[in-house]
C-alpha cells in the first residue's frame, strides 16, 4: 500500500514537471512564431538577424530592431529616410542591389556601429548632405556599378577610421564642391573605372590620415579643381593615374609636381590633335595664365549625433495587400488569442497526465 501511494505520489511529481517544462517549450515557440509574423516586412524574410526583401515600391517599414544585416534587391523607391533606420542599434552591413532609389536623405547611415554599407547595380538620384556622417569604425563604403545623378555638398562627413571608401564602375554626373569633408583615419580611398561629368571646386576638403587617396582608369568631363593641396593633410599618397581628361587651364594642378601627388599616363581627349596624347605633351599648357581658384569653405556646425536627441514623431505603419505588419488593436486581439491557447495547451497535459496516473 505505501509503495502504491509513493509511486501515485512520484508520478504526479514528475507529470506536473513535464506539464510544466511542456507549457514553457510551446509557449516559447508560439512567441517566436507570433514575433516572425508581427515585424517581418510584407516581401521581407528574417533569419538570423538578416532581413531580405525584394519587389519593394518604398523602405520596408517596421524593421526588427535586432537586425544586423540587411539586403534589398530588385526594388524601387522614391526615398531612404533617416528615420527608416533610426532604431537599428545593431544594424551592421546594408546592402542593396539591382535597385534604384530617389534620394538617401540626411542622417540616413550614422553612428559607430555599422561596417559595410554596398550598393550595387543601382540607380541613386540624389545623395543628399549629411547622408553618410558621423561614421565611426567603419570598415567598407563601396558603389559598384552605380548611376549617381548628383552628390551633394557634405555628403560624405565627419567619417573616421574607415578601410574602405570607393566608387567603381559607375557612372557619376555631378559632385557639387565639399561634397567629401573631413574625413580622416581612412586606408583606402578609391575612384576607379567611373564617368564623373562634372567635378566642382573643393569637392574633396579636409582629408586627413589617409594612406592612399586613387583616382585610376575614369573619364573626366570637367575636372574643376576637387583636388586641393591643402586639403590633404598627413595623406601618403594621393595617385592620379590612366585617367582620360577634357584638358582645361585648371588641371595645370596635376603637372605642377606637388609631393604629395603621383600623377602617370593621364591623357587627354578635348580634341583630335590631342586625344590620346599625356597632360604634359599637349599645347593647351602653354595658353594657361592661371590655374586654381581655391575655394574657403567653413565646415557646417550640424550633426547627426544630435538631431536624434530630438523626439521623432513615430511614422504611421504602412499596410500592404497581404502584409504581415499588424496595428495596436490586432496585436491586442492576437495576444488574447495566444493566451487562450496557451490555457488550452495547459488543460490538454492535465488531463492527457491525469489519464495516465489518476487520482
Amino acid at each position: 500500500m505505501r509503495k502504491t501511494t509513493a509511486t501515485i505520489i512520484l508520478g504526479r511529481i514528475l507529470s506536473i514537471g513535464l506539464l510544466v517544462i511542456s507549457t514553457l517549450t510551446f509557449s516559447s515557440a508560439l512567441d517566436e512564431v507570433r514575433h516572425s509574423e508581427e515585424i517581418c516586412p510584407f516581401q521581407c524574410t528574417c533569419v538570423n538577424s538578416t532581413l531580405q526583401c525584394h519587389d519593394l515600391t518604398l523602405f520596408p517599414p517596421g524593421i526588427p530592431p535586432t537586425t544586423q544585416s540587411i539586403i534589398i534587391s530588385n526594388s524601387s523607391f522614391p526615398e531612404i529616410l533617416m528615420t527608416d533606420l533610426k532604431n537599428l542599434e545593431h544594424l551592421r552591413r546594408f546592402l542593396m542591389e539591382f535597385s534604384s532609389v530617389g534620394t538617401i536623405e540626411t542622417c540616413v547611415f550614422t553612428g559607430e556601429n555599422l561596417s559595410s554599407i554596398v550598393f550595387k547595380d543601382t540607380s541613386i538620384d540624389r545623395i543628399a548632405s549629411h547622408s553618410f556622417a558621423d561614421l565611426r569604425n567603419m570598415g567598407t563604403i563601396m558603389f559598384v556599378r552605380c548611376s549617381v545623378s548628383s552628390i551633394d555638398t557634405n555628403a560624405f562627413i565627419a567619417i573616421t577610421e574607415a578601410r574602405l571608401i570607393a566608387f567603381r564602375y559607375s557612372n557619376i554626373t555631378l559632385v557639387n564642391s565639399f561634397a567629401f569633408q573631413v574625413l580622416s583615419n581612412i586606408s583606402f580611398f578609391d575612384i576607379k573605372f567611373c564617368h564623373i561629368k562634372y567635378f566642382s571646386v573643393a569637392a574633396f576638403s579636409k582629408i586627413e590620415y589617409v594612406q592612399r587617396f586613387r583616382l585610376t582608369k575614369n573619364s573626366f568631363e570637367i575636372w574643376s579643381c576637387p583636388l586641393e593641396t591643402d586639403s590633404f593633410v598627413n595623406v601618403k599618397a594621393v595617385i592620379i593615374k590612366e585617367n582620360q581628361f577634357f584638358c582645361q587651364c585648371n588641371m595645370t594642378s596635376l603637372t605642377s609636381g606637388d609631393p604629395y601627388l603621383l600623377t602617370e599616363r593621364n591623357r587627354c581627349h578635348s580634341s583630335r590633335q590631342e586625344t590620346g596624347k599625356f597632360l604634359n605633351q599637349t599645347g593647351w599648357m602653354g595658353k594657361c595664365n592661371s590655374g586654381c581658384q581655391k575655394r574657403s569653405h567653413t565646415p557646417p556646425s550640424f550633426s547627426c549625433r544630435y538631431i536624434f536627441d530630438d523626439p521623432i514623431m513615430p511614422l504611421e505603419p504602412i499596410e500592404y495587400p497581404g502584409s504581415k505588419l499588424t496595428t495596436a488593436s490586432s496585436n491586442g486581439d492576437r495576444a488574447h488569442e495566444y493566451h487562450w491557447t496557451r490555457v488550452l495547451i495547459g488543460l490538454l497535459w492535465l488531463i492527457l497526465f491525469q489519464t495516465i496516473v489518476p487520482l
